[in-house]
């Protein structure tokens, strides 16, 4: 675990601390009278279900939101006015990470790294400084990524560390000389390892180290519970928009944490695996793929009744997979894809026809490829079932949004406002309301990439088990994570993927946290369907 830093350094007067602070989005409190405080060489974890208001909280202190009157935010000990204005954040050593990395994908990576630092003269961007600064930036960092590559061409894992890199060179936390730091800042980081391997986790606790030593700290929002105890010093759990407890992480434990954000200990495992006894499979996939995808040729089958999942190592190719089934990949795919007894040419299929052939595909970028943020919540989950909605050729808006809010209730999604903007949610509702869009499909094939990416425990079990009742109505799942305790614990087997291949599958006994991160490490075999 993490060292107390703040034990070093003088504990009078807090590097960041809220007082009361509240907000409320159309008559519903997202925040009501929180207060938490962050010591100088302290990493601060904020834990809470989906919806508690975690995101509402780092908003504020963006600027982003308008914080009720009565809330106070005080910054090295001098009370800041709220909201803050553009640029103030900046200007007080914040520099943050957030959820969706806020990246411009359609341009290079020099630019999405020193857009907040422009050193102009006389009207220009010099960017021969610029780019050494860049350099010097990654290489501090441990990374080798081209500059003049567009964002949008990099991996998650990739882009997630050039947000990471960008932020603690906002705070001065990459130059050779300790005195350019901002000491006394503090890094925010929501959900930043979601995306990354196991490799670029330790660099960026590495770098969370790092920042604290030099006396900032760290705010760090998380919903893995084993990351959050052994790498912050402090907790403070979130429910329904107040504090629900606070803790030192050294003297608490997981129970307690789940206890704390769900609000009992009878919080129930992963459901069961079930057994798929059809003899004969209800998918078969011979998968040819070239391009720009590592996946090369890929052969599996799944039953009915199965939640089969897929993992690797960044770069292996598993989470390409999805979008190759569904016609939404960026490779040239040939092959062929059997959905019922159905034989469909992969190399002619396109997602509109792939819906009504009977698949459905749950994306990991939400805010992209997943709803649309503008439209509202009902819009959203409806958006495929609109027939439901529809009388002699005319929409019923009453319909639309009472279907929407009774799908909203069965799934949890809060808040249960179907007119409220898709955007307005937070990650994990937003995952919620999707799941329920693709479920009112009905498909036999449910393709998922990353399914519970950003979502709390209590909504994790939520959408396993609605995934359990879809299956148990003769369909199947597959489930791409990078999450191996999860995948061990939802799925009845696991498809291992190396270096573009399947190189193993693991069932019964084999189905183990463990293994399955022993095998993506480790195992060199490539096999065959079945096997």
């Amino acid at each position: 675990m993490l060292r107390d830093v703040a034990t070093d350094h003088a504990r009078g007067t807090p590097v960041l601390e809220f007082r009361h602070l509240s907000k409320v989005f159309a008559g519903t409190a997202a925040l009501e009278d929180v207060s938490l405080r962050i010591e100088p060489g302290q990493v601060h974890g904020l834990l809470g279900h989906n919806g508690s208001g975690k995101s509402t909280l780092i908003k504020i202190l963006a600027g982003y939101h308008v914080p009720e009157p009565g809330s106070e935010l005080a910054l090295h000990g001098q009370p800041e006015p709220l909201p803050l204005p553009p640029g103030r954040a900046s200007e007080l050593g914040l520099a943050f990470v957030h959820q969706d990395l806020a990246l411009i994908p359609t341009v290079t990576v020099l630019e999405n790294l020193r857009v907040p630092q422009w050193a102009a003269k006389r009207g220009r961007v010099r960017w021969r400084f610029e780019r050494e600064q860049a350099r010097a930036d990654l290489r501090a960092l441990g990374l080798d990524v081209d500059l003049d590559r567009s964002i949008g061409t990099l991996n998650k894992g990739e882009r997630a560390l050039i947000a990471v890199a960008r932020a603690v060179s906002e705070m001065g936390l990459t130059r050779d000389n300790p005195a350019a730091a901002r000491r006394s800042g503090v890094l925010v980081l929501d959900e930043p390892t979601v995306f990354l391997s196991r490799a670029g986790r330790d660099r960026l606790f590495e770098l969370v180290r790092r920042v604290t030593q030099l006396g900032a700290g760290v705010l760090f929002v998380s919903h893995d519970l084993d990351e959050v105890l052994a790498h912050t010093n402090v907790v403070t759990v979130l429910r329904d928009g107040r504090v629900a407890g606070q803790r030192r992480t050294a003297e608490t434990t997981r129970e307690e944490l789940i206890h704390l954000i769900v609000g009992r200990y009878d919080v129930p495992g992963a459901p069961s695996t079930v057994s798929a006894i059809a003899n004969e499979p209800l998918v078969k996939v011979q998968l040819r793929v070239g391009g720009t995808t590592p996946l090369t040729d890929v052969d599996f089958e799944l039953q009915a009744g199965e939640i089969l999942g897929a993992t690797g190592l960044l770069g292996s190719g598993f989470d390409e997979l999805p979008y190759l089934l569904f016609g939404a990949g960026s490779g040239s795919t040939q092959g062929e894809l059997v959905l019922g007894g159905r034989r469909i040419d992969l190399s002619r299929l396109q997602p509109a026809a792939a819906i009504r052939l009977g698949l459905g595909l749950i994306p990991s970028n939400r805010p992209r490829d997943g709803g649309i943020l503008t439209l509202p919540i009902a819009d959203n989950v409806m958006m495929l079932s609109l027939a439901e909605a529809t009388t002699h050729g005319r929409l019923s808006a009453r319909r639309l949004v009472a279907k929407a809010a009774l799908d909203m209730r069965t799934f949890d999604v809060r808040p249960n406002a179907p007119s409220l903007p898709y955007g307005r949610l937070s990650g994990g509702n937003q995952q919620k309301a999707l799941v329920a869009k693709w479920l009112r499909t009905n498909p036999k094939l449910l393709l998922l990439d990353e399914p519970t990416q950003g979502v709390d425990v209590g909504a994790r079990k939520q959408i396993i088990g609605q995934l359990r009742k879809m299956c148990e109505a003769a369909r199947a799942v597959l489930y791409c994570s990078a999450d191996h305790a999860e995948l061990s614990q939802v799925c009845d087997r696991v498809l291992i993927f190396r270096k573009g291949r399947l190189s193993r599958i693991l069932s019964g006994d084999e189905l183990t946290k463990e293994r399955i991160t022993q095998e993506c490490i480790g195992s060199e075999a490539v096999i065959g369907a079945g096997r």
